[in-house]
């Protein structure tokens, strides 16, 4: 008698099973809660009821007022998509090769279809539109961020709607796994390695009649083989990707009616309703996720918009990022784990996840030389700059004369205009300081020149 049932006359709730959901224990009390005149008597009315909670639910929810979570489901769309997003901003920094820059090009292509296609006409869409809106631009995905990838894994993958092949798409997730292991110089995924392994010798022992399946023999010799594993290339796995793709309808036993099972679990399993318990959070994982809810925020499009910091926006910044999120420990030990040389400047953290508004850095720049346009080589060395500033999250003059800054000719590019290169730099490094601002750009006022270095 839990849910569905009215009886006024019940003063007496046994709670003799745990419950972890939060709409259902208020339910559950709610069945005491119906009035009944004249229960104890004439002109004596139920006026309270009794609880005996045998499983301490009373205390369950005193912990966890919000009761417990239910795991959303995932479709392999989304988990695809987020896998594809992973790769992109890892073949971004890392692609170094002819076919990881080709890789690049064609995965991030396909992630900006997916996110075009999202329709206006549906509410959740329309409810996320600030979030959602900077992907439909394709040149956007030329320069993706930590916390962009958040947004794409976390806001949008979600609203996708599924759709292909289930089986070639377990195929997916399978191969993604171990190109992402590639990626991260991380060992291969044994357990998937091993499926992988599986299901080349199903095909081959049980549907090598299948001409298709026969032409790609030597394919799947090749991947049940531990040398393949161990050398292969991004450019062979998603070589074997494509061919096994190809062959996922052929892994269907239609005489016993059973499929071969290519299912592979996240690391993390999300907690069951009944056995609550809390899920391993990553530092990292928690700047991301809040980065991505709250981009919006004053203080982040600031830095996103190349504004001046305050003395309160850095110490709002120190506070969400050493008191809410972690401790500064966990900070200073993600910055050591990344290779990150921010120091105790959180701004230059945040600018490095959430990058800057590329249009906006080159106007301000623009008032630095005074001039509405840039030649080719111009055009190059400033990218250059602000690359590394997407990058790294902060940039300080002494960097034009290190590696590869000092091979730039910056005479022959910029002329008499050179030693306004360094102060640009300056005045990017001062934004985020959080000091006295940094001189504003008029008609009357001219910026000193920078020392050459």
């Amino acid at each position: 008698m839990d849910t569905g049932i009215d009886v006024p006359e019940i003063l007496n709730l046994v709670f003799f099973k745990p419950v972890h959901s939060k709409i259902k224990f208020e339910q559950m009390k709610g069945r005491g809660t119906r009035l009944c005149e004249n229960l104890l008597g004439p002109g004596k009315h139920k006026e309270k009821f009794l609880i005996f909670d045998f499983c301490n639910n009373f205390d369950y929810f005193d912990e966890n007022p919000n009761g417990a979570t239910t795991s959303r489901p995932v479709s392999l769309t989304e988990r695809i998509f987020g896998m594809k997003s992973d790769m992109t901003l890892l073949l971004q920094r890392e692609g170094n090769k002819d076919f990881e820059r080709q890789l690049h090009s064609e995965m991030k292509h396909e992630l900006w279809q997916q996110v075009d296609g999202l329709g206006f006409e549906r509410i959740l869409v329309r409810k996320n539109g600030a979030e959602i809106d900077p992907f439909r631009a394709e040149k956007y995905w030329d320069d993706l961020k930590e916390a962009d990838i958040a947004v794409l894994k976390h806001t949008i993958g979600p609203l996708l709607v599924a759709s292909g092949d289930e089986m070639a798409m377990m195929l997916d997730v399978m191969m993604y796994a171990c190109e992402l292991a590639y990626l991260r110089k991380a060992a291969m995924p044994s357990a998937v390695v091993e499926k992988l392994k599986q299901l080349c010798y199903f095909l081959k022992a049980k549907k090598s009649n299948i001409p298709q399946v026969r032409e790609q023999m030597a394919t799947l010799d090749e991947v049940m083989t531990d040398e393949f594993w161990q050398k292969a290339t991004l450019e062979d796995m998603e070589r074997v990707r494509k061919v096994l793709r190809e062959l996922m309808r052929f892994a269907i036993d239609k005489n016993d009616n059973k499929t071969f099972d290519v299912d592979i679990k996240d690391i993390i399993d999300a907690p069951r309703v009944d056995t609550p318990k809390p899920q391993n959070v990553t530092y990292s994982q928690k700047v991301f996720v809040y980065l991505a809810e709250h981009r919006n925020d004053e203080v982040f499009q600031k830095i996103y918009n190349m504004e001046q910091l305050t003395i309160a926006d850095v110490h709002e910044l120190e506070r969400i990022m050493w008191e809410e999120l972690g401790s500064k420990e966990q900070y200073e030990e993600y910055c050591k784990r990344e290779r990150k040389i921010y120091g105790g400047n959180v701004a230059a953290l945040i600018r490095s996840l959430c990058g800057i508004d590329r249009a906006k850095a080159h106007q301000k720049f623009y008032e630095f030389i005074r001039s509405e346009q840039l030649t080719a080589i111009q055009e190059e060395y400033l990218d250059s700059i602000l690359n590394y500033v997407c990058a790294n999250g902060d940039m300080e003059r002494r960097t034009l004369g290190q590696d590869p800054y000092r091979e730039f000719n910056w005479q022959l590019a910029f002329g008499d205009n050179r030693a306004k290169v360094a102060n640009y730099v300056d005045f990017m490094h001062h934004l985020i300081e959080g000091v006295i601002p940094y001189p504003k750009l008029d008609e009357e006022t001219s910026l000193p020149m920078a020392a050459e270095e």
